[in-house]
């Protein structure tokens, strides 16, 4: 395969040699366009990476791959002594969506600042929020992720696809987006064995419909959110999972749709821009305290419970 940089795209060696032939009987070309580029010492790569850093090329071991990662650009805006009051509708959510509890609302927050301050970082469980209404604002932590992790990097998936054998849905971002996270009672472990794949291992083979596989390279960082009580059965001595749940109604209307048109949907993206100063120029975390945060699941109050209906 070669990679098209201008629409960010995979093509076949049929298809480029497809694409030369005119150009080949306008400049004379006696060769397929495959052989013409290799002959003129294009790149050749590995395959593909989500490598956060902005270079085009990423050297791991002897291999060269393509970083298809796009740095979001999060300006520093200095001291702002007021900013955790600016701030207020943001820690509102979170406590909300912790049920107001303060050890797993800073757990949720500093998870954010960890994907914000370290993306290089692989982190060895998966976010599960869990609520028993609708409307209460997961998809809204979703949105802000998008912005603060920079949306080219993030992709919506569904839960069945995960596990599923053509798995071009990898090479659309390094974090992975699952919402209305229930698989009805099949594929349990099938679905479990696919996020622990996800978060462990570095190296994986995207099969594509009719195309060769491709090599990835990336550490996939996985946020779910379901409105079931048991989304999927996971193994007693579960590793995987930060689990936050709660049973609230719902806050005021007026509230959520503050956040959407005036935060996330602003034009000039003020509110956004200064969430994003804090989580990565205020509420600084060491990269020892991100790796040991990442590699040693942090258990909620709602753990237990998540087990007890996997049984």
């Amino acid at each position: 395969c070669f990679y098209e940089k201008a629409k960010s795209k995979l093509v076949e060696k049929s298809e480029i040699n497809d694409l030369f032939l005119r150009a080949k009987e306008e400049q004379g070309f006696s060769k397929s366009a495959s052989e013409w580029l290799h002959r003129n010492k294009i790149t050749v790569t590995d395959g593909l990476t989500y490598y956060p850093t902005d270079k085009e090329l990423i050297n791991i071991g002897n291999e060269v791959f393509i970083n298809k990662y796009v740095p979001p650009q999060h300006e520093n805006l200095g001291d702002i002594p007021d900013i955790k009051e600016k701030l207020d509708w943001f820690f509102k959510l979170v406590s909300y969506t912790c049920s107001y509890e303060k050890y797993e609302t800073d757990l949720l927050i500093k998870t954010f600042a960890c994907a914000v301050q370290y993306p290089e970082e692989n982190r060895a469980w998966v976010l599960l929020i869990s609520s028993h209404y609708h409307g209460t604002g997961k998809g809204l932590l979703f949105q802000l992720l998008y912005y603060l992790l920079g949306k080219k990097n993030c992709n919506p998936v569904k839960l069945p696809a995960l596990s599923d054998k053509f798995n071009g849905w990898q090479l659309e971002g390094n974090n992975i987006f699952v919402a209305e996270a229930n698989n009805k009672g099949k594929e349990d472990s099938h679905t479990v064995g696919s996020l622990k794949h996800l978060t462990t291992e570095d190296f994986f083979q995207v099969e594509l419909k009719g195309k060769e596989k491709v090599t990835v390279n990336c550490h996939y960082n996985i946020y779910l959110t379901t409105n079931e009580l048991k989304p999927y059965s996971t193994e007693q001595n579960d590793r995987r999972h930060l689990y936050v749940r709660h049973e609230l109604l719902p806050l005021s209307d007026e509230f959520y749709e503050d956040i959407y048109f005036n935060k996330i949907r602003a034009k000039d993206k003020t509110d956004l821009k200064l969430l994003a100063h804090f989580l990565k120029n205020v509420l600084k975390i060491t990269r020892e305290e991100c790796r040991k945060f990442y590699g040693s699941l942090p258990k909620t109050r709602w753990h237990h419970l998540l087990l007890q209906e996997s049984l």
